[in-house]
């Protein structure tokens, strides 16, 4: 009995910390595609504390994204600094499928809303949703598929 929990114990230890996975921060994966795209702006978070920079009331949320349920909590939002193109984008890391399909619905509208669909698009990987309204559609397409690999 001893001999066999012996060699059971690695393997237990081994699955239990490769199973541990990293906590995934949609503000970080947001600013590394900012920075690699080059634009200027803000990007809000749920990770910025109240009253600072990048805070969003969970009511001005509402009335930008129309989730018709639940939204993330690990979300982050680019909102460009120029009036004369809605250039925007954002990221959330979903809990669930459910959540992941609502969040798609819900980008896809804002899409419609901003831009009609012209240089937009969705991009769903794993429980990550990602949309884009940026002005080089393809090359915010490429840049982001390269952060996630």
């Amino acid at each position: 009995m001893k001999k066999t929990a012996l060699i059971l114990i690695p393997f237990i230890l081994i699955f239990a910390l490769c199973s541990c996975q990293k906590e995934v921060s949609a503000t970080a994966i947001l600013s590394e595609f900012i920075s690699a795209y080059g634009a200027e702006g803000i990007i809000y978070s749920s990770e910025s504390a109240e009253g600072g920079d990048g805070y969003l009331r969970a009511e001005v949320l509402s009335k930008i994204y129309l989730s018709g349920g639940r939204f993330p909590e690990n979300w982050a939002i680019f909102l460009n600094s120029h009036a004369d193109y809605g250039s925007e984008c954002g990221v959330f890391v979903c809990d669930s499928a459910d959540m992941r399909l609502s969040v798609e619905e819900m980008c896809f509208e804002r899409i419609r809303l901003l831009s009609g669909g012209e240089n937009s698009f969705v991009i769903r990987s794993g429980n990550i949703v990602f949309y884009s309204t940026m002005q080089d559609g393809e090359r915010a397409e490429r840049l982001f598929k390269k952060i996630l690999k």
